[in-house]
């Protein structure tokens, strides 16, 4: 595909403007990033681990709905931060015309995968408190592979027109990955942001105030209170998260007059939380989820912690 150039030798730009796509490669922001990629990617792999080593004993709905979460989580933290980490640390977009695509696939597929992987687990859970009976097994076969596709196709239409663009400053030539949307080029992100972080942030909260409610009106023992609380906290780190950086990217789309310096540091801050929402939730669920605690103790002591050899059972039990 031919790389679109633009030539800036002829146009008067400050030096300020200039100075963040020359500065220094390692910037604060890719330290962190990288800190959290290394810590989210050996987090979520424990965690996967820990997960399939229960198989023999059965799978509980909340553990498919749990390792469904940490499969997307690791796509995040092992694929998009990475790339992402490499676009902050090169002044001049490195990876070429299918780097460009992957650049601009993954982030959709992760905004598109993540909100509904929690929200499932919240309404699974949120039935469970209600009507006092596990969700039906097809629901969690069918939810699954939903959540897939969707994540699979959502990032289409910014990937068919996303372009890798060369511009040039005098003598020098930089790379940059743009998408080029035909007419309202701001649509597509503003159903987006309705579809997938505004809507999903409205369910999480009424889910989350209903197994309140109910966990509140229960009398006497309450099993599966600490599984209940891990989910609350994935929704709330999920809804703080997500809204930062995309209310902020809604701003900036349709606002024409803001502070590009602040608006910048308050992008970099929410790209940040978002692979931080990855990349902390195996270390919620080694203090809160069973599943976690118990894989890797012997097999006796294991059966004991998670409720037996029938998770199914266990699960009915903390209802």
């Amino acid at each position: 595909m031919e790389i679109q150039d633009v030539n800036f030798t002829n146009i008067s730009m400050g030096v300020t403007l200039l100075e963040p796509e020359f500065g220094p490669y390692v910037t604060p922001s890719v330290v962190i990033l990288s800190v959290i990629a290394v810590f989210g990617f050996v987090g979520n792999t424990v965690m996967l681990i820990s997960l399939l080593m229960g198989y023999k004993r059965g799978w509980s709905n909340t553990d498919l709905f749990i390792l469904n979460v940490v499969v997307i989580d690791l796509v995040v933290v092992s694929i998009n931060l990475p790339l992402r980490a490499v676009v902050e640390a090169s002044p001049s977009f490195p990876l070429g015309e299918s780097g460009c695509k992957a650049t601009v696939y993954f982030p959709y597929f992760c905004t598109a995968a993540v909100p509904l992987t929690v929200l499932s687990l919240v309404l699974n859970a949120a039935f469970q408190r209600v009507l006092r009976a596990p969700c039906p097994r097809w629901f969690v076969y069918a939810a699954v592979p939903i959540i897939w596709v969707v994540a699979f196709v959502v990032p289409i239409p910014p990937v068919v027109h996303a372009r890798l663009m060369s511009f040039h400053f005098g003598e020098q030539v930089q790379f940059a990955c743009t998408t080029e949307w035909p007419g309202q080029w701001f649509l597509y992100d503003t159903v987006i942001f309705a579809l997938f972080v505004a809507l999903p942030t409205l369910m999480l909260l009424a889910f989350c105030i209903v197994i309140i409610a109910v966990r509140r009106q229960t009398t006497g023992p309450q099993e599966g209170r600490r599984t209940d609380i891990l989910i609350i906290i994935m929704a709330a780190l999920f809804v703080v998260t997500y809204l930062l950086y995309h209310v902020t990217h809604m701003y900036l789309t349709h606002s024409s007059s803001y502070d590009i310096r602040g608006f910048v540091a308050a992008i970099k801050v929410g790209i940040c939380l978002i692979y931080l929402n990855s990349a902390v939730k195996p270390l919620l669920c080694a203090c809160l989820y069973h599943r976690f605690r118990g894989a890797f103790a012997s097999c006796r002591g294991r059966d004991e912690r998670a409720g037996g050899p029938d998770e199914r059972g266990a699960e009915l039990r903390s209802l």
